[in-house]
């Protein structure tokens, strides 16, 4: 009984403590150059993906500091996730899941992420919203 009324404290004091993965929500403006930018307009609620052909030259996992750079995503201005370019100067497509997004028109866009890269020779080839109806 005395370890479950510790564990049920322990776990009611940590929701105090435990702070998100960001400091502070990243932002188009501070995390870097825009490098490209997509428009889905949608008819209805829907699932979207999106394919992102890209590379980062310059970089290696095999030269220490040298390691990666990553591409950040915003979805309507908002902080989506991170693309960690981790197949380096070759150019790979990287699959990644938007979320859910409401009937209308949305704007993606992808930025060099200077704070979270190593240089800043990221480019991006394509980048292709991929829409699935979520019909309710």
């Amino acid at each position: 009984m005395k370890k479950l009324l510790l564990i049920s404290i322990t776990l009611f004091a940590f929701q105090f403590f435990a702070f998100g993965q960001c400091e502070t929500e990243p932002t188009v403006e501070k995390t870097g150059k825009t490098l490209t930018q997509k428009t889905v307009n949608l008819d209805f609620r829907s699932l979207v993906s999106l394919r992102v052909e890209a590379n980062a030259a310059e970089t290696s996992w095999a030269k220490k500091g040298a390691e990666s750079n990553t591409l950040t995503v915003f979805v309507d201005g908002k902080y989506n996730q991170d693309i960690l370019l981790f197949a380096g100067a070759e150019k790979f497509v990287y699959q990644i899941l938007l979320g859910e997004l409401k009937a209308g028109k949305h704007k993606i866009v992808l930025a060099a992420n200077k704070d979270h890269s190593v240089n800043s020779n990221s480019k991006v080839f394509s980048a292709i919203p991929q829409v699935y109806s979520l019909l309710s």
